[in-house]
């Protein structure tokens, strides 16, 4: 009997805050959903995360991302294995503040972001059943949308029945949502009520990766540097799902024209002063 399609739980989680998204509130994001799931011991073997992302350019897209990205999956490196890099702030030069690369996670990171359109899709309707609810105790005058700290407190409270999707509806498929609605709230420091919520960091300042807004895919991958491996666009075939990405048949369309159809890959690293030569982004 062939075999049927794999079990998956599907969590959903919703994190409020009144800062807007940018680089650093994404990251902060996936760091710890990436760490509930590893180091709590509920995929103990976890070994890459995937983001699916709308391309929202400032947020997703620019080098502060990026760097973030190539950063903080990874061990710690040593500053002599990386003696000798070239870096894109001072090309053909070595890296400067590449000591500065923070504690990882052992991860892979993948970031895929789409080509065209907004990317609507599955995820775009996960967790509507909280702002419908929201709306409806609004109407009915029993709760005030004010702030992300309110909408938090609607969210976890016992009585609104929202720790998980509801039972009423089916929930099939590789999407569908069939796990818990995992709730958190981060300040951006300037409410005056911080009731322990972790505070949004500020944006860090990383080289910027000439052309990076043109690229649909980058891998974090590598055991210990802060690399990126930039794709044209996201395959998942069995050769790039097996570590075989030259046999890969789409490879004219997915992968860079660089040497002879390799993923361009950058290093990238934080930097204490403004780049120099480098090129830009297009955030």
């Amino acid at each position: 009997m062939a075999p049927g399609p794999r079990p998956v739980i599907y969590d959903v989680w919703r994190i409020w805050s009144q800062k807007k998204g940018n680089a650093t509130f994404h990251q902060m994001a996936m760091k710890e959903i990436a760490t509930h799931y590893k180091e709590e011991g509920i995929v103990p073997g976890l070994k890459r995360a995937k983001v699916k992302s709308d391309r929202q350019r400032a947020q997703d897209k620019g080098h502060k991302n990026l760097g973030a990205v190539a950063e903080w999956p990874h061990p710690r490196i040593s500053a002599d294995v990386c003696k000798g890099i070239d870096c894109l702030c001072r090309p053909g030069g070595l890296a400067c503040n590449i000591t500065n690369m923070k504690p990882g996670q052992g991860l892979e990171m993948f970031h895929d972001f789409s080509v065209s359109h907004h990317g609507s899709g599955p995820v775009d309707n996960y967790s509507k059943d909280t702002r419908r609810g929201m709306d409806l105790d609004v109407a009915a005058g029993k709760f005030t949308r004010y702030n992300y700290e309110h909408c938090f407190d609607w969210c976890v409270n016992p009585e609104n029945n929202m720790s998980a999707p509801s039972y009423a509806k089916k929930h099939l498929g590789t999407f569908g949502a069939n796990g818990k609605y995992i709730y958190r709230a981060y300040s951006d420091g300037k409410d005056p009520n911080l009731r322990g919520f972790p505070v949004i960091p500020t944006d860090r300042s990383f080289q910027p990766l000439s052309g990076s807004n043109e690229l649909y895919a980058y891998r974090a991958k590598h055991s210990f540097l802060p690399q990126i491996e930039a794709l044209f666009v996201p395959c998942y075939c069995i050769n790039c799902r097996s570590g075989k990405a030259h046999l890969c048949k789409y490879r004219q369309v997915t992968h860079s024209t660089v040497s002879g159809g390799a993923a361009e890959v950058f290093t990238t690293h934080e930097v204490a002063c403004k780049a120099r030569g480098g090129g830009s982004d297009s955030e």
